[in-house]
């Protein structure tokens, strides 16, 4: 029982491994504002390792499996071609539930089956039994902007309110953007992220981060833009 679990797992690994080479995607984040309806992302296959079969659907998580309601991706299921290009379109079907002051955030998986895959024999119904091994093959996020909510600018990170406490600083954003850092120092000392203290600060929220830094007196930051760019600045910490 042992030897066949861990040749599962191996196998699960390689299929995950094959289908990330397979192809790539066009962006590292889609944005959907709700006055356009739509976003397009490029899908590129490579010409030494073709997919039979492409999987595309929103999830409210990264660990989350299911489409949410307020989207849809056309085509949902494809054949990507040695070589090929195919565009995805991500279409808000509703905007209901969702957040109308602030953005709300997605995630886009895009799965595929390579086609030396026995699985992918069988069209949609293989595909949908190797979508569990291949569900995390690529994973970008979507920001969903309602009416009003443009894009951020570097003026809008410079809103950031840096707060001194013990043992490290707080971070607050007064915006209606989700922050996305790259990179945050404090004096020098970088800031490390982890499961509970997130790379991501949510819209008019504040997190706690630790630092090494005894004056705490300036942060470096660096946060990623619409584009997938480097936007950076510094701050003073009160």
């Amino acid at each position: 029982m042992r030897i066949k679990r861990s040749a599962g797992v191996l196998l699960a690994l390689l299929l995950v491994s094959t289908a990330s080479r397979a192809f790539m995607l066009g962006g590292t984040r889609v944005v959907v504002y709700q006055d356009e309806g739509n976003s397009l992302l490029k899908v590129i296959g490579s010409s030494s390792d073709p997919l039979s079969l492409i999987r595309s659907r929103v999830t409210r998580s990264v660990d989350d499996n299911h489409q949410v309601a307020n989207f849809f991706v056309t085509p949902p299921l494809f054949r990507l071609e040695p070589g090929g290009r195919s565009m995805l379109r991500i279409s808000l079907l509703s905007p209901k539930g969702l957040p109308v002051d602030r953005e709300s955030l997605f995630y886009l998986k895009v799965a595929g089956i390579p086609a030396t895959n026995p699985l992918a024999r069988n069209s949609r119904q293989g595909f949908a039994g190797a979508s569990l091994l291949l569900g995390t093959g690529n994973i970008i996020k979507v920001f969903y902007r309602p009416h009003g909510i443009g894009a951020p600018t570097v003026d809008s990170w410079r809103q950031l309110r840096w707060q001194r406490v013990p043992g490290g600083l707080r971070i607050t954003n007064p915006t209606p953007w989700t922050v996305t850092f790259f990179s945050v120092s404090v004096d020098g000392y970088p800031v490390e992220f982890d499961a509970t203290h997130p790379i991501m600060l949510a819209p008019f929220s504040s997190q706690m981060y630790g630092s090494t830094s005894v004056q705490k007196k300036q942060a470096a930051w660096v946060v990623l833009n619409d584009a997938g760019g480097k936007v950076s600045g510094t701050a003073a910490i009160n």
